[in-house]
């Protein structure tokens, strides 16, 4: 779905790689480092609920891929 989302706002399905495997926000947080580290992007994007990247994000940011 939120791939959906991606798409429908002009995003390369080339560049789309989906974390599918956490059970939670924490876990989701570090696998998708683990793939941002494999794949080396050169931008990030999140994409998630609105209620869901307001809690999240402080989660993320705490693992230096996600450091601005």
């Amino acid at each position: 779905m939120m791939a959906d989302l991606a798409i429908s706002q002009g995003v390369s399905t080339n560049s789309i790689h989906l974390e599918e495997k956490a059970r939670s926000t924490q876990q989701n947080a570090r696998l998708t480092a683990r793939l941002i580290q494999q794949v080396k992007p050169k931008r990030i994007l999140i994409v998630s609920k609105a209620n869901h990247l307001e809690w999240a994000m402080p989660i993320f940011k705490k693992i230096d891929v996600f450091k601005a």
